[in-house]
């Protein structure tokens, strides 16, 4: 989970300020869940906030509230 957490906060830094629609979305399943995988650990689950946050999907502002912790 470390590494992935890791993973995900990269992404973020390397795409600030630009959010690329198919990263996102494989991002934001981390956040939410996906029925295939389940939810992911928590660390993941936040530096996945981190990378919607810092990438500006706007788009994703209602998914970050309704997850909140």
């Amino acid at each position: 989970p470390e590494t992935r957490a890791a993973a995900v906060w990269a992404l973020g830094r390397f795409h600030e300020g630009k959010a690329d629609d198919d990263l996102v979305a494989l991002v934001e399943s981390r956040l939410t869940g996906d029925p295939g995988m389940g939810t992911d650990d928590p660390r993941v689950r936040r530096m996945a906030a981190v990378f919607l946050g810092r990438v500006g999907a706007k788009d994703y502002v209602e998914i970050l509230r309704s997850v909140s912790d």
